[in-house]
């Protein structure tokens, strides 16, 4: 039975299968190992960016803090002008009061 042409040919037919799939085996090993690393290239850029976007991140919110003082700042700097320039006004007026009063003692 084991000579017949039969037995021969599904023997063969075995055989080209078994090295298909050993072929294929291999394909999907090398495949699989490219894909790994691609895999672990795209995971390192991944990475790198990450980092890069939690750093600008941390540039932005430190920036954004000293713009909030350097608002506080210059609200408080207008303030003190403000009441600058209100005592001005007070002075230029004691002034003027104190010129007039020195026309009218001149003037008697």
């Amino acid at each position: 039975m084991q000579n017949s042409p039969e037995f021969v040919g599904v023997a063969i037919k075995l055989h080209r299968l078994v090295l298909e799939n050993e072929k294929l085996a291999s394909e999907f090993v090398t495949v699989n190992k490219e894909l790994v690393t691609e895999n672990a290239i795209l995971l390192s850029a991944l990475s790198t960016a990450n980092k890069r976007l939690e750093y600008q991140e941390s540039e932005r919110e430190q920036r954004a803090a000293e713009l909030i003082i350097a608002d506080k700042e210059l609200v408080f700097q207008q303030s003190e002008k403000e009441k600058r320039a209100a005592e001005l006004i007070l002075a230029e007026k004691e002034l003027a009061f104190q010129q007039a009063e020195k026309g009218k003692r001149a003037a008697e």
